[in-house]
């Protein structure tokens, strides 16, 4: 990257200068100097798509980030460069804080003067960007109001080059920099705040701006900020509009935040991965609650003493140490839960929310078809670019009307939260899984299947249940035949007998039309994918042969996320069953915002 006719690119002291910074304990740190907790796989899917945006064929494509808590996405940005041999130039652009190293957008009198002139504010948009870019490249600096800059002088008296001439000023201004015929990232940080507002000049000033990076075939620009950009007006959207797509999020790895600042856990108990089944899966509990603690509180309290997450993790360090040896691994993972569950009480904002945008959100909304006027809370991009509530969000907020709190999804949400609360004492892929499939069922209509019909799903009610009496399948077909003629059509069924043993057919049911019983089947892991299909397929045709499932369609749809993929059966036990594994991105797709719990499953299940 190193070039000596710039002043910002001659020698790495002057090019780290430019780079962002955060305050840590009231004093500004840059942030590559600070531990990065990511997610590997995380960071690696965002280094790729920022190379190559998914999603669209519009011209202009900016892509952007949202975060759970808010916070981390400038964190991610440089990790994830660096992970792609494609990039070869990481400039980082910011419009607010970053400890004064920015550039400044125009002042409330520069923009009542440009409003009193008529100013073309494409025309402003690029030109402030150009002298941007040659600022802080040329002389290490930042545009400043005063005095004032050479883009609002030049604009307002008659002076500023030809909108494509100053194009081109930027495309040759980058060709001088770009390394060894690599791509260019230029991180453009708060950028709203180049011309903060939301009435179509400032929009179209923004927009000129990105529109003028994005022109040049070899750069690629990611936009940060706590809001999706604002996109323009409908009449304007067309193959030369700017378009957005909301890229994933690279989460912070809570195993690797937990070993770091409780290192005792592998002086005591060893890797994780070598525990048991039954111990990875409780673990994994624990790692839902810490991953949660950092989205609450934000990354950056992982930097500083005081927060309550470095408290947390001190005080079970030292609890560790003043037990020793004496501690079993059960007695910890206890401790591990109690410790970090208080996670419930840290939501900074318990404002409500209607609870239509709710069920939107928590289902996933295609970044396009977001409200543009809507005033929503922190979003986050799931896997297909879909824009959810962050998991803790979802937990803990409440409806506009406190009458809403007995309907369908509501009532599913607070089931998942009750036994959410129970953890670490019920594993991730039981019940707490189970319930995450329930409430989302009841913010969708339809449910996708590979190669078959989509299932429609309407309820009203939230039933808990069992189709059988008895654990055993055998000699219940008068139980399971006396249960489905009293299913109701509005209502969704889900075992909900606590204290008993495991459901033998189904975790959750429900009539999809008169007549068509769909069953669903929730947990395990993928090495047992195929053995859990073939025991099922073989329940259901004892069920047929036996005659309980007369004149009913069946469809049984097995929920395993951390199979490999969707797998559609190749026989079944009649023409009017159909059995269905629902694994990889189509359980992701299932659960909306609920898939974030995807990421703290042990890796297989």
């Amino acid at each position: 990257m190193q070039n000596s006719n710039f002043s910002m690119l001659k020698n790495w002291r002057t090019y780290k200068r430019t780079l962002p910074v955060r305050e840590v304990n009231q004093k500004p740190l840059p942030l590559f100097e600070l531990l990065y907790f990511g997610n590997d796989a995380d960071v690696q899917t965002l280094g790729s798509l920022l190379a190559k945006v998914p999603g669209t064929t519009s011209r202009f494509v900016a892509p952007y980030l949202t975060a759970p808590g808010a916070y981390g996405k400038t964190s991610s940005v440089l990790p994830a460069f660096l992970t792609n041999d494609d990039l070869g130039l990481y400039v980082y652009m910011s419009f607010s804080n970053n400890a004064e190293r920015r550039h400044e957008g125009p002042s409330v009198g520069m923009i009542e003067t440009m409003h009193s002139q008529k100013t073309n504010p494409d025309l402003a948009g690029v030109a402030f960007i150009c002298e941007c870019l040659k600022t802080q490249l040329e002389e290490g600096k930042y545009v400043r109001l005063d005095p004032l800059p050479e883009w609002f002088t030049s604009i307002t008296d008659g002076t500023a080059d030809h909108i494509d001439k100053l194009r081109d000023q930027i495309k040759k201004l980058l060709q001088e920099i770009r390394p060894q015929q690599k791509l260019v990232l230029i991180h453009l940080d708060e950028h709203k705040k180049m011309w903060e507002g939301k009435d179509a000049r400032a929009i179209q000033f923004r927009r000129a701006a990105v529109q003028a990076l994005l022109a040049v075939d070899f750069v690629r620009v990611i936009l940060t900020f706590t809001e999706p950009p604002s996109l323009p007006v409908d009449a304007a959207r067309n193959t030369s509009a700017l378009a957005r797509v909301a890229l994933p999020f690279a989460r912070a790895a809570a195993d690797k935040v937990a070993l770091h600042f409780c290192p005792d856990i592998l002086n005591m108990y060893g890797t994780p991965m070598d525990w048991t089944a039954a111990e990875q899966r409780v673990w994994a509990c624990c790692l839902l609650w810490v991953g949660l603690c950092i989205d609450v509180e934000s990354p950056t309290a992982l930097h500083q003493p005081d927060s309550q997450l470095r408290k947390g993790f001190s005080s079970l360090t030292k609890w560790l140490r003043s037990k020793g040896a004496k501690i079993s691994k059960t007695q910890f993972l206890a401790r591990f839960g109690e410790t970090f569950n208080k996670v419930r009480d840290w939501d900074k904002d318990k404002s409500p929310l209607d609870t239509k945008v709710v069920r939107q959100l928590a289902a996933g909304i295609p970044d396009a078809d977001t409200p543009q006027n809507e005033a929503f809370p922190t979003l986050v991009s799931v896997a297909g670019q879909r824009l959810c509530l962050p998991l803790f969000r979802l937990l803990y907020v409440r409806p506009l009307n406190q009458s809403e709190l007995s309907s369908c999804f509501w009532r599913s949400r607070d089931v998942f939260l009750e036994d959410m609360r129970k953890a670490p004492t019920q594993v991730l892929v039981g019940s707490p899984l189970e319930r995450a499939v329930l409430c989302a069922l009841t913010c969708r209509e339809y449910l996708p299947l590979p190669g078959l019909p989509d299932i429609p799903v309407s309820f009203e009610q939230l039933e808990p249940g069992r189709l059988f009496e008895k654990v055993s399948a055998t000699g219940s077909e008068v139980q399971l035949a006396r249960a489905l003629e009293s299913l109701n059509s509005n209502t969704l069924y889900y075992d909900g007998h606590d204290g008993t043993e495991g459901h033998p057919l189904a975790d959750i049911w429900f009539c999809a039309d008169p007549r068509w019983l769909v069953l669903l089947d929730c947990g395990g892991t993928k090495k047992k994918a195929k053995k859990k299909m073939s025991a099922k397929q073989a329940q259901i045709r004892q069920l047929v042969k036996d005659g309980c499932l007369s004149d009913w369609k069946v469809t049984v749809l097995i929920f395993i996320p951390a199979a490999p993929s969707e797998t559609i059966a190749s026989s079944t036990p009649s023409p009017n069953v159909d059995i269905a594994i629902i694994a990889g991105s189509l359980a992701a797709e299932w659960l909306g915002s609920l898939s974030q719990l995807l990421q703290y499953l042990p890796e297989d299940g």
